[in-house]
């Protein structure tokens, strides 16, 4: 699901796949277009927050390589609600370092962890986010679900990657180095609240990524065929 995914390995292992044909099939996200009306994403964005406070929203698996404990560094504590759209246990060493910083001094009562959601609640949350947060360790790009899911919702999308950089208004993404809170912080408060209604449409993409397998998998097997005759 990675472009130019050869160039990324070592050089050992580029000599090792050498003969190995990879194929680029891009992701897509896993969770559905919201379809909030305006009055509804408002509602929503109330029931979330207070008058004049925005709502920030995080979305995935809580793992160290997600970078979840900057979001407390990213968001204002007095301006910012932050939405935490994951599962957090007391008994898991990481998780309990992100409870500890939303029962902080400063995060205390601002923060709402969510649990478990459907696809369709988490789709809402994002819908009536004024941003999402996504701070990964080691960087993201087109091929990470999460990026993709929160995207598609139109909001502001403040994110990392070690190849691209600055905002991107035809994705309505703003991309910092992995672990630079401070450029995070500012993306943030310079375009939070932007909405982008042109990714809500997009093409059937899951049907796309069907009949491109199918064909690498006719390929396959057209191949072994010949070989074992």
């Amino acid at each position: 699901v990675r472009p130019k995914f050869r160039e990324t390995l070592s050089c050992w292992y580029r000599w090792l796949t050498r003969s190995v044909d990879f194929k680029f099939i891009e992701g897509a996200a896993v969770i559905p277009r919201s379809s909030l009306s305006d009055s509804q994403r408002a509602k929503l964005h109330q029931k979330l927050a207070g008058p004049a406070e925005r709502v920030v929203s995080y979305f995935g698996f809580a793992n160290s390589n997600k970078g979840v404990e900057h979001l407390f560094q990213i968001a204002d504590p007095v301006r910012d609600r932050l939405v935490l759209i994951c599962d957090l246990q007391e008994s898991n060493t990481y998780h309990s370092q992100i409870l500890a910083a939303c029962n902080s001094d400063a995060w205390v009562g601002r923060v709402t962890v969510t649990g478990f959601l459907s696809a369709q609640e988490v789709s809402e949350i994002l819908d009536a986010s004024d941003a999402v947060i996504l701070p990964f360790s080691n960087g993201g790009g087109d091929w990470n679900s999460t990026i993709l899911a929160a995207r598609q919702q139109g909001s502001l999308v403040v994110t990392t990657s070690t190849v691209l950089k600055g905002y991107d208004a035809a994705t309505n993404t703003f991309y910092c180095l992995p672990g630079d809170v401070a450029a995070m912080a500012k993306a943030l408060a310079q375009f939070v609240g932007r909405k982008s209604k042109s990714l809500k449409m997009t093409r059937d993409i899951w049907s796309e990524i069907a009949e491109k397998h199918v064909l690498v998998y006719e390929q396959v097997l057209m191949t072994n065929c010949e070989i074992s005759q």
